[in-house]
């Protein structure tokens, strides 16, 4: 509500916009704890449908505000706007709290009884079709029904994130203001050592290794072998058929995601390369035991909570109250931070991916497409067309422009924010609170130079250790990472957190105390510094750096 006006912010040169009416004096940001790169055209289209299925979850919650999305050089950027004339704001936002209010002691059974089972039934939806077998005609409208369940699901998604992100972040604040700012990262330790289904997956791919490292046959290949030749092994029935059984119920159970978000990310079960690099690494050199590194967590846990009900036994009753209601809600809220990313962000998103491929496969075939992957390069209207005049005729091959233009964005390195810097600081809510804790605020405006040996971030996870510094971008880079080296990447998705297991410390450009990386980071005991903003454009392999997860601050030594 400031009355200066917005400041226009620069815009490279290699960067040209065509701003829409009134779009230039809005305040534009990559959501870069998301997306690490371009995405293509498709992926565009649904990330419109995502966005009606976060407008449905704030109308649920009243919320003041709502999402406008801008794709500039097929870089995904957003922009918060009000949903209220400006000067309804502030009794909006008082709507809103009475709604989140309650629902950070309502969402467990939400989760359990309702939210859950309707994922569950998705899924069955999915896998009860035949994707090969059906016509042309029952593929579109098993498409289209797709389509409508992704929105619905996102409307889940967010319905279940809003209100346990601000169960987390008031939790935080409570305990704050009980025992003040010196720790900020001590109440974390409240809401470790439950286990996720995050976890769950990294524990069986270290149960895996165990095994391997038991058979001596395994153990030499999985040392000497490359991942694409121990990917033949297994596909020939080479290896020993215990284990080649027990990786395929982990494939099964864990192995329906792709390394980021976006749709066009191939999964696991498509190319399994992630998970055997991680069993070399953890044949190679053996990360400790997930399960007595657990009982540690819990120890430790237990013994803070009966620490802090001692300090809290002269506050007055209410106080007491507050704290015995609040805390459960929060160790809730926190597993769910993870689990609902399985069902929801990745196991949903391979049943979708799944569909679409099989479009992408029909279109190859009938010369519309060079490769079934890329589909992503066709949009959602043109695909519904196109179906619904099938057999087409491939007088051209679709998509070709639009592919181009993403592989030109590879080459591109776009600017973390466009538009115009609001006219003043974000709103003091609890609401707008939790949003920053999970996105993490700027914590810089200056870009850094070469002889840049600080960068400040924001405290993700406890602890202050030196290492190695490893870059890196794509999973595929993995096999750099050694034990005691420090991971620092733009950000991290479940599919990363086997990594944590062999990295002494984690450092990303995105995210704030509530993102994923902090969390996982928290679960795996290691220091993690977030929302650095420019940490893999300082940062050079090789580097010895020292991370502070207390301070949120990172020494190039």
């Amino acid at each position: 509500m400031n009355t200066e006006g917005p400041k226009q912010l620069p815009i490279p040169p290699d960067f040209p916009v065509e701003w829409g009416s009134n779009e230039e004096q809005l305040f534009w940001e990559i959501d870069r704890v998301h997306f690490m790169g371009p995405i293509p055209l498709l992926c565009q289209d649904f990330a419109v449908l995502l966005n009606d299925g976060f407008a449905q979850a704030a109308e649920d919650f009243a919320m003041p505000i709502r999402w406008k999305k801008k794709f500039i050089h097929n870089f995904d950027y957003t922009a918060v706007v009000p949903a209220v004339p400006l000067e309804d704001m502030e009794a909006q936002t008082m709507r809103s709290m009475e709604k989140f209010g309650p629902g950070m002691f309502e969402i467990q059974q939400k989760w359990e009884q309702t939210f859950l089972p309707e994922v569950k039934e998705k899924l069955k939806f999915w896998e009860s079709f035949d994707l090969k077998a059906a016509d042309m005609p029952a593929l579109l409208d098993h498409f289209n029904t797709t389509a409508s369940h992704y929105v619905r699901l996102w409307h889940i998604h967010f319905a279940a994130v809003f209100p346990l992100y601000f169960t987390i972040s008031q939790f935080d604040e409570f305990y704050t203001d009980l025992f003040g700012k010196e720790n900020a990262l001590k109440v974390y330790h409240l809401l470790q050592g439950f286990d996720n289904k995050t976890l769950e997956a990294d524990r069986t791919l270290w149960t895996l290794s165990q095994k391997a490292l038991a058979n001596p046959e395994l153990k030499n290949l999985f040392e000497t072998k490359t991942p694409s030749d121990i990917i033949k092994a297994l596909k020939n029935n080479e290896m020993d058929q215990e284990f080649s059984k027990d990786f395929d119920a982990f494939m099964e159970e864990y192995g329906q995601r792709a390394n980021g978000w976006v749709l066009h990310e191939i999964s696991w079960v498509e190319d399994p390369t992630p998970a055997i690099q991680t069993l070399k690494e953890y044949v190679q050199e053996p990360p400790a035991d997930p399960i007595e590194e657990m009982k540690v967590l819990v120890e430790e846990r237990d013994k803070l909570i009966a620490e802090t009900r001692e300090a809290i036994q002269s506050y007055p009753q209410p106080v007491k109250d507050e704290f015995e209601a609040m805390l459960p809600a929060a160790q809730f809220a926190t597993v769910l931070s993870e689990d609902h990313g399985y069902w929801i962000d990745f196991r949903s998103n391979y049943k979708i991916r799944s569909v679409i491929m099989e479009l992408g496969r029909r279109f190859c075939e009938a010369g519309l497409l060079d490769s079934p992957q890329d589909i992503f390069h066709v949009s959602l209207d043109q695909i519904k067309q196109i179906a619904q005049q099938w057999p087409a005729n491939a007088e051209q091959k679709l998509g070709q422009a639009e592919k181009a233009s993403f592989e030109k964005s590879l080459q591109i390195t776009p600017p973390p924010m466009v538009g115009s810097l609001p006219p003043g600081p974000p709103p003091g809510d609890p609401i707008t609170r939790t949003f920053g804790k999970f996105f993490g605020m700027p914590v810089s405006d200056e870009t850094p130079t070469p002889d840049t040996k600080l960068i400040q971030g924001h405290p993700g996870s406890s602890g202050t250790i030196r290492g190695t510094a490893k870059v890196i971008l794509s999973l595929k880079d993995a096999e750099k990472l050694h034990e005691g080296d420090i991971l620092v990447t733009a950000t991290t998705a479940p599919p990363w957190t086997p990594l944590f297991a062999t990295a002494a410390a984690v450092v990303t450009d995105a995210g704030g105390v509530l993102c994923h990386c902090a969390v996982v980071a928290r679960e795996y005991g290691i220091p993690a510094v977030v929302g650095t903003m420019f940490a893999t454009s300082v940062i050079q392999d090789g580097q010895m750096v020292e991370v502070d997860g207390n301070t949120g601050q990172v020494t190039i030594v």
